[in-house]
């Protein structure tokens, strides 16, 4: 997702818990401060990141279909995909590997716009020369 697409999402209230494991260094606890989501009827986009910069740390999930309750996703191109910004950005975002994990929606109401759930999963940059382990949970709804 770029800048201006991020600019446009809708913002969220709520709970979001990230954590990360860069290249083995040890997993931190990503302090979210800014999330959005987007839920319709078909898809859904949760993303949860440091800060208001478009760039800053964080996670973005797209799920394809309508969430129901209950329900995992694993991450493959057909369910859902994920992008992971790292603490140190160098251009792009990190790539969820395919079957890597998954995210599992516990809790939908798309009349209210709420959503909760958890996930995780791999992600390795465009080069493949690094990676991180990223998991988390998210209770939110749209502002």
């Amino acid at each position: 997702m770029n800048g201006k697409m991020k600019d446009k999402a809708p913002n969220a209230t709520g709970l979001f818990g990230l954590y990360a494991n860069e290249n083995d260094t040890g997993e931190e606890l990503v302090p979210v401060k800014r999330m959005t989501l987007s839920l319709d009827t078909s898809s859904a986009l949760i993303w949860g990141a440091q800060n208001n910069a478009w760039d800053s740390q964080g996670v973005i999930i797209s799920i394809h279909g309508e969430l129901m309750p209950n329900t995992s996703y694993p991450f493959k191109k057909d369910s859902a995909v994920a992008d992971y910004i790292p603490k140190v950005w160098a251009g792009r975002s990190w790539d969820s590997v395919e079957n890597s994990g998954q995210v599992k929606i516990d809790e939908v109401d798309h009349v209210k716009k709420t959503v909760k759930g958890t996930f995780e999963f791999a992600a390795r940059s465009n080069d493949g020369s690094q990676t991180a382990q990223v998991r988390g949970s998210f209770n939110l709804r749209n502002n």
